[in-house]
């Protein structure tokens, strides 16, 4: 009888730790099942994840990339927050113009045409309500003005107005006598207010060497007598030849306008003619 005794022990263990476990699995079963992440909770880990990602992605150096040959740098401007494609003056070897609107040959002509910086010059390009910087890239603008000198095509919202342009021109920090400001259509509006409050403000040359509105609609509000004020050194109001009602009757107010084939995005138009005749102007002036 011992013996069976002794030899059904184990069993009998066996047999209790199955019991236990079963009550605990059923227990849990009754009180909700096994902790597992739900669907929902799947999603807030991943949504969590990437805030993380972009977190650290606007606190960490910026990606380069390349484009068209050319070194472009992204990022985020820490103390305006504002997004930026960036990039400094590279080695020109000729090779730009790939895959975009402006062809190797319009590239190796634009070389001939336009003379060479005697300096770094930085040109800052903003852009209208409907467009973002990312149309200067895909436009091969970007990559071109980049063949010559530093470039900063800037997401600033066309609702900016002269501080927040400021405040942008400060963490940006290029020496005022080598920027050159591109501001298309609605983003006029953060140069046109900054004349407005000349007498309260810092004057503009302190900032700025040159400016060029494009199809400007917001010059309208501006008396001839601010126009005529202006302290900004030189100034080129580009238009379309198709944009008559807008961008060539505020062009037309400065003392010096340029008229290209195109509507009222006439960069995007006509791409070649508008890099020489920023770099035309910016290298001549």
């Amino acid at each position: 009888v011992r013996r069976r005794e002794v030899s059904l022990f184990p069993v009998t263990r066996i047999l209790s730790a199955f019991v236990v476990v079963t009550v605990v699995l059923v227990c849990m079963a009754i009180n909700g099942g096994i902790d597992e992440p739900s669907g929902d909770a799947w999603g807030q880990d991943e949504g969590n994840v990437k805030s993380d990602m972009m977190a650290s992605a606007s606190s960490s150096p910026a990606s380069a990339v390349k484009s068209d040959g050319t070194v472009i740098v992204s990022g985020t401007l820490p103390r305006t927050a504002v997004k930026y494609y960036n990039c400094a003056h590279p080695s020109n070897d000729g090779s730009g113009g790939r895959g975009n609107r402006l062809s190797q040959k319009a590239s190796r002509q634009q070389q001939e045409r336009v003379p060479q910086l005697a300096h770094q010059e930085t040109i800052i390009l903003l852009h209208g309500a409907r467009f973002t910087k990312e149309d200067w890239k895909t436009s091969g603008i970007l990559s071109q003005l980049c063949q010559e000198t530093a470039v900063w095509a800037l997401d600033l919202s066309v609702q900016s107005d002269h501080v927040a342009l400021r405040k942008v021109l400060d963490e940006i920090g290029a020496p005022a006598s080598h920027v050159t400001l591109v501001t298309p259509s609605a983003s006029g509006k953060a140069v046109t207010t900054w004349i407005q409050h000349a007498s309260s403000t810092p004057r503009l040359d302190i900032y700025l060497q040159r400016w060029i509105p494009v199809a400007c609609g917001s010059v309208k509000s501006l008396t001839q007598q601010q126009l005529d004020d202006v302290t900004i050194p030189h100034v080129l109001a580009v238009y379309g030849d198709q944009d008559v009602r807008l961008g060539k009757a505020t062009s037309q107010r400065f003392d010096k306008s340029l008229e290209l084939q195109g509507k009222h995005a006439v960069y995007l138009d006509s791409p070649f003619e508008f890099v020489s005749s920023v770099l035309n102007f910016v290298k001549t002036t």
